[in-house]
């Protein structure tokens, strides 16, 4: 005959899997789960789950859903005999893409028309460049967030896309780790406008020996404090330092010219 003493026996490992980490690009992205399964039957065990060694008090049965990072380990005992099983695994996750990467810019141009041949590549550098390994990295682009999402006909001559939608449209970006799988989608919108600046700009007049004069634009279609609109002021063809919509003629007798640029849209007077 055998006889066992009193006290607690550990009787075997609980297979949770293997560790899920980012050094050997197992980990999960940031939108998937993954649930740990114990395999064992709930009507002989109770059971105890823990995260980086605190205990989950909700979690009681056979099977964890992770959706953190964090070591996991679950201890299975049989009730009213001090006999356990036990298991642990590690579970880390990439980070989520789309806050990882930077943000695409819209694309405005002036033309009456509608339409514009665009460089859409212009935003992959924006995208890319809060990346400290950008080569793990590809940009993709898209017409619409479904074909985004399933990676369905990207935009092949991204480098010279011409808008199917007179006035612009949106186009969508599909960021993808190649480390992990895990993908980002932004957008971005293309802007394809007629904002020629209209405007009245004060006569040609003389002025006598060191007199200065006032030069004003006076607005027709545009809003002269807007952040998209610029002046740039020459004098007899050199640059001046003014930009905004008055200047006085400090300079002297001679030519003033104005290029306003309103959206990239300009007009010179």
């Amino acid at each position: 005959a055998v006889f066992l003493g009193g006290g607690s026996f550990d009787i075997g490992d609980v297979d949770l899997g293997g560790d899920l980490l980012l050094t050997d690009g197992t980990a999960l992205c940031d939108e998937e789960s993954i649930t740990l399964n114990t395999g064992l039957d709930p009507n002989n065990f109770t059971f105890v789950w823990e995260k980086d060694d605190v205990v989950i008090p909700t979690a009681t049965g056979p099977t964890l859903v992770v959706t953190e990072p964090g070591v996991y380990s679950v201890v299975a005992s049989f009730p009213n005999i001090s006999c356990s099983y036990q298991g642990e695994v590690t579970i880390e996750f990439f980070p989520n893409v789309e806050d990882v990467t930077g943000e695409p810019a819209d694309l405005t141009y002036c033309d009456a028309s509608g339409f514009h041949a665009f460089d859409l590549t212009v935003n992959t550098d924006a995208i890319l460049a809060p990346l400290t390994d950008p080569d793990a990295y590809t940009v993709d682009y898209y017409l619409t967030e479904a074909n985004a999402l399933g990676d369905i006909d990207p935009i092949v001559n991204f480098t010279n896309f011409t808008n199917t939608i007179a006035g612009g449209q949106t186009i969508y970006v599909r960021i993808l780790n190649q480390e992990g799988g895990c993908v980002g989608i932004k957008s971005f919108d293309l802007i394809i406008q007629d904002l020629t600046p209209e405007f009245d700009i004060t006569d040609d007049f003389a002025v006598c020996g060191t007199e200065v004069g006032t030069i004003t634009v006076t607005p027709i279609n545009f809003d002269p404090t807007s952040p998209d609109v610029g002046f740039v002021w020459t004098f007899n063809g050199n640059p001046l330092p003014d930009t905004g919509a008055t200047i006085t003629t400090t300079q002297g007798p001679g030519a003033y010219q104005v290029t306003i640029n309103n959206t990239e849209c300009t007009a010179t007077a």
